[in-house]
């Protein structure tokens, strides 16, 4: 049982290092909601994966201003987690 907790604790870290990853490629291409949707991923994963809600704010909150500022329709999502996030 212990393995498997160690398993995926560590699958997990990894889903994160990759979308840490895939941040840094969106801006660097330039891509607007690439970057906002990974933002958002980011937030969600801190707050439920890794119990963070700080990080998981800070994250949701540049996606949304992203997504506000694109006119996304997706933004709202984004603010019921935030929501959800902040009332808790």
């Amino acid at each position: 049982m212990i393995e498997l907790l160690r398993v995926k604790r560590e699958c997990g870290e990894v889903v994160i290092a990759l979308f840490h990853q895939s941040l840094a490629i969106e801006e660097q291409i330039g891509n607007v909601q690439g970057k906002a949707i990974t933002l958002w991923w980011l937030g969600g994963l801190a707050a439920t994966k890794q119990n963070d809600p700080a990080t998981a704010i800070i994250y949701l909150q540049q996606s949304l201003a992203i997504l506000q500022q694109i006119r996304s329709p997706k933004a709202q999502a984004v603010q019921d987690l935030l929501n959800r996030i902040t009332n808790e």
